[in-house]
């Protein structure tokens, strides 16, 4: 429901558009716009998280406003300053969530050769290791 409910502001908006026939080209930061309204839903969710007091249900939360920003952020576009925000806040989320959820995370570097060095993510359950350990590519920005 509540995806329908954000599609449903996009799509009812009267703000002009960049092309009438895109729902999703509301000229400027406001109501109808795609990244103003998937961001205003995560706030809601961001506004959960701080208000809750049992910490895995404020991390539920808090990832929830993750995946939320994140989704504003799409398609991910280079030079988009909102979107860029939008991932910014999606990541400031998810390390709220990882603070609260069991577990650890480290932020950990990699070195590409050739390239930019690469930020990952190390999730580790409770408990003393060794542990079996999964090394995803992609992230919070690959949802495209």
């Amino acid at each position: 429901r509540e995806i329908l409910d954000v599609q449903a502001r996009i799509v009812m908006s009267d703000a002009e558009r960049t092309d009438d026939d895109l729902y999703d080209t509301v000229i400027g930061y406001r109501g109808g716009n795609w990244i103003y309204e998937w961001a205003t839903q995560a706030m809601v969710w961001q506004q959960k998280a701080c208000a809750e007091e049992d910490p895995q249900l404020s991390g539920r939360h808090w990832l929830h406003a993750a995946t939320l920003y994140n989704i504003a952020a799409y398609p991910h576009l280079k030079g988009d300053d909102l979107a860029e925000q939008a991932q910014a806040l999606s990541n400031r989320a998810y390390e709220e969530a990882a603070q609260r959820l069991p577990g650890t995370m480290r932020q950990m570097e990699f070195t590409v050769p050739g390239g930019a060095p690469i930020t990952g993510f190390l999730h580790m359950p409770k408990g003393d290791g060794p542990f079996p350990t999964v090394f995803m590519c992609g992230g919070l920005d690959a949802m495209q």
